[in-house]
C-alpha cells in the first residue's frame, strides 16, 4: 500500500524555493556591496564562490564565502556580514596556495 505523500512534497517545494529565493537576493545584495566598495576598500578583484553561486546549492547552514585579491579581509568580511546578515568567509588570493581555483569557479563581481 502507498501511502500519501503530496502534503510533504508540496512542503520541500515551499521550502526549496523559499531557499533559492534567499540565495538570489544575497547574491544580489552581496555582489552589489562588493562593486559598490571594491574602491573604498582597495579590492582589485573579488569573486563569490561556494553555495552561493550554485542553484539550489543555499541551505539555512550556509554561510557566504567570498575570494578578493587587495583589500584588507577583515573589512570586506564586516561588508558583506552587513550586507547579508551571515556568517561570511573570505578567502584571500594574495596568499591562498590555488588561487586558480576561485578564479575559475567563482563568480567574478571586481576585477
Amino acid at each position: 500500500m502507498a501511502f500519501d505523500t503530496s502534503v510533504l512534497d508540496a512542503a520541500i517545494r515551499r521550502r526549496r524555493d523559499r531557499l533559492e529565493r534567499e540565495r538570489v537576493e544575497l547574491f544580489r545584495r552581496v555582489s552589489s556591496a562588493l562593486a559598490a566598495q571594491a574602491g573604498a576598500l582597495g579590492i582589485q578583484c573579488a569573486y563569490v564562490v561556494g553555495s552561493l553561486t550554485r542553484e539550489h546549492g543555499w541551505s539555512d547552514d550556509s554561510d557566504v564565502d567570498v575570494a578578493i585579491c587587495g583589500g584588507d579581509p577583515l573589512a570586506v568580511m564586516r561588508l558583506v556580514e552587513e550586507a547579508s546578515g551571515c556568517v561570511v568567509d573570505v578567502i584571500d588570493l594574495d596568499r591562498h596556495p590555488v588561487p586558480a581555483l576561485f578564479r575559475r569557479n567563482g563568480v567574478k563581481i571586481v576585477g
